[in-house]
């Protein structure tokens, strides 16, 4: 029998005896479950009813832990938790297939589950979750990403920097992990080369034109003016 099979049958027992949820001294019930129904064959969801009426539904976990079931009493703070509950199951999983699908920032977690619609209080609850379970680490995110960066060989320290901080990394932590991957004389390598490789396809411009062209974009590729003097230099000397 497969796990899947268990939690149904365990449900439907739950479901059929009715296991009570403790109502608390003084609580108003506002009704009593008539039905507690499985549905779905792949994403399980189990329908609610009042009075013959679909009042809610939820996770099958959030029926086992609630216990309920026929003939269990609702009051207003047990739906309230049990809304809530469901609320927080829907929320760790969108942030789960998001940062499940590539590493992703904390910022950009943040922003992704306020797009689902998610309150402060949620969302925060959505970050400590993603960190309690090490899915978030800007350190670690920014370090892979300038690592990437470096390799390919396309852009500068100053445009990675940029780039790590509109995913929302902190400028400290960028300046931390650049500090550590770049040692002296690799950022004008790295403009030399990709000036060299921007270089032929400027062909058709006068020579002029094609300095001034160079120049403009090993600046928006993010390297610094010293480095991009020297890159002009060196390719254009080449070229004689």
């Amino acid at each position: 029998m497969s796990d899947i099979q268990k939690l149904a049958e365990r449900l439907q027992e739950l479901i059929s005896r009715g296991e009570q949820a403790r109502v608390p001294d003084g609580a108003e019930i506002i009704g009593t479950i008539s039905a507690v129904r499985l549905v779905g064959r792949r994403n399980k969801r189990c329908r609610i009813f009042v009075g013959g009426e679909l009042l809610t539904e939820c996770n099958p976990d959030i029926v086992h832990e609630f216990g309920l079931g026929r003939g269990t009493p609702l009051t207003a703070p047990l739906l309230e938790e049990v809304e809530a509950a469901e609320a927080r199951l829907q929320m760790r999983r969108h942030a789960l297939a998001y940062v499940a699908f590539k590493p992703r920032t904390e910022e950009q977690a943040r922003k992704r589950l306020r797009e689902h619609g998610y309150n402060d209080k949620l969302v925060e609850d959505g970050i400590a979750f993603l960190y309690e379970f090490d899915y978030l680490d800007d350190r670690r995110y920014a370090r892979m990403y300038a690592e990437e960066q470096l390799r390919l060989g396309k852009k500068g320290l100053r445009r990675i920097k940029h780039d790590l901080q509109q995913r929302g990394v902190q400028a400290d932590l960028c300046d931390d992990v650049l500090r550590d991957l770049n040692t002296a004389g690799d950022e004008s390598e790295r403009a030399i080369a990709a000036a060299r490789r921007r270089l032929p396809q400027l062909k058709h411009k006068e020579p002029r034109k094609q300095r001034s062209s160079l120049h403009a974009w090993l600046l928006r590729r993010g390297f610094g003016y010293d480095d991009v003097r020297l890159a002009l230099n060196t390719v254009f000397a080449e070229e004689d």
